[in-house]
């Protein structure tokens, strides 16, 4: 997939959370709607991800099981976390963690569009997300 990554990390992890960051898809969406906006409608062109260490509860877990952990805390991110991948989903992720795990979800969801899911509203949504991980043993 062609994407771009727009990052805003910690300066130091908090609670095993690096930062969040989104992938930027709107180029790849606009080749794929050139080819048939009946096939590929409308929807967000931005996807949602936060990037945890090995020493956080959710590192290593797939996201139906964190989907489950942040359900329990009264937490759900829009259309639940749809990714749970190692480092070598964004390898140049920039940061000194030497591993991490990424969990993330899109904006691509039936009734969502691309005016309401700018990439302030992303940020925002991915923000909620890192907070939440942030706190989650609290």
């Amino acid at each position: 997939m062609q994407h771009t990554f727009l990052y805003k990390l910690l300066d130091e992890p908090k609670n095993g959370v690096i930062g969040k960051f989104l992938a930027d898809n709107s180029m790849y969406f606009s080749k794929l709607k050139a080819l048939s906006s009946s096939l590929f409608p409308d929807g967000g062109d931005f996807n949602g991800y936060i990037a945890v260490t090995p020493d956080h509860p959710f590192y290593g877990k797939g996201y139906d099981e964190v989907n489950n952990m942040l359900d329990k805390k009264g937490f759900y991110v829009h259309g639940g976390l749809t990714l749970a991948e190692d480092s070598s989903f964004c390898p140049d992720l920039p940061t000194e963690q030497p591993r991490y795990w990424i969990l993330g979800f899109d904006t691509r969801h039936a009734d969502d569009t691309a005016a309401y899911w700018t990439e302030e509203r992303t940020w925002e949504e991915a923000d909620k997300l890192m907070q939440a991980t942030i706190n989650y043993g609290d």
